[in-house]
């Protein structure tokens, strides 16, 4: 039925149509799983870095920090007392209160360094000098793209087009480039070539 429509409709356009779903769809399938080998990929690397978090802090118990560096210390200290292997940091408003339970404490310190909450946005730097060994970005990346995305679905809204935000897009090529693209398409030429 709709094949027939097509083709009495434009015979030459119907026939690149048949000739162009099969190639579409092999192109699709084989990026798809390019990209889902490299969404895989990432997976098991947060897996193995998640692991690694784990291994280390098993046991570990939080630690708020505001203005009672005395008591954090000591309570701190009971926690490494009963077994934990290191100490993450919440809240902590000053560098000198990390440096302050460096000093103290010898298990290795985790900084959650969080947009918008109570701890300065401190460098790698400024916590290196003061000996803390870990930083957590928890909502970095997923605040850019939440963001990204509102602006993105406003303008459509508004405009009912993306061409005046393509600047902030990543373009094709770029994609290609993360995705070692042309490598992959090089290899199924190679595979597939006479």
């Amino acid at each position: 039925g709709l094949l027939s429509v097509m083709f009495y409709q434009n015979w030459k356009l119907s026939l690149v149509a048949i000739i162009m779903i099969p190639v579409a769809s092999f192109a699709a399938k084989t990026l798809g799983k390019r990209i889902g080998k490299v969404t895989n990929q990432q997976m098991e690397r947060a897996g193995i870095l998640e692991s690694y978090l784990m291994e280390i802090f098993k046991n570990h118990k939080l630690a708020k920090i505001f203005q009672r560096e005395s008591y954090e210390k000591s309570r701190a200290s009971k926690y490494i007392e009963e077994g934990a292997d290191g100490i993450f940091l919440e809240a902590v408003t000053s560098i000198d209160k990390y440096k302050i339970l460096k000093e103290n404490l010898n298990v290795p310190l985790l900084a959650n360094i969080t947009e918008f909450g109570k701890t300065p946005l401190f460098s790698k730097d400024q916590l290196a000098e003061v000996g803390v060994d870990m930083m957590l970005f928890p909502l970095s990346a997923f605040r850019a793209m939440s963001k990204a995305s509102e602006k993105i679905y406003d303008s459509l809204a508004k405009e009912g087009t993306q061409d005046g935000l393509l600047d902030i897009m990543q373009t094709r090529e770029e994609l290609y480039e993360r995705l070692n693209y042309h490598s992959f398409e090089e290899k199924l030429d190679n595979l597939f070539k006479d």
